[in-house]
């Protein structure tokens, strides 16, 4: 698998795990990520694609959803990525 598909699955299981188990929003959870109340459309984000500069655009999230850019990236160079995130909708 390329590591473009690699961070494409590993941002997308970034964004589930705000969800419940029933597929809602765990507001406690973004609450603590201090990702409550941003601009983002919840019933639609996900990561829709990567670029070879590891550059990633998630979609359904204002392009100023600075919180969630944060955390995905932090999140991302845990797992050893080191990515940009632009989030758009």
């Amino acid at each position: 698998m390329k590591t473009e598909d690699k961070i494409y699955q590993e941002v997308n299981n970034l964004i589930k795990s705000l969800y419940n188990s029933d597929g809602t929003i765990n507001i406690k959870k973004l609450k603590e990520l201090q990702l409550y109340g941003s601009s983002v459309n919840w019933g639609d984000l996900s990561c829709c694609h990567v670029e070879k500069a590891y550059v990633v655009y998630v979609s359904e999230a204002a392009p100023d959803a600075y919180a969630l850019q944060r955390y995905i990236e932090e999140e991302m160079r845990k797992k050893g990525y080191k990515v940009k995130v632009i989030t758009e909708w």
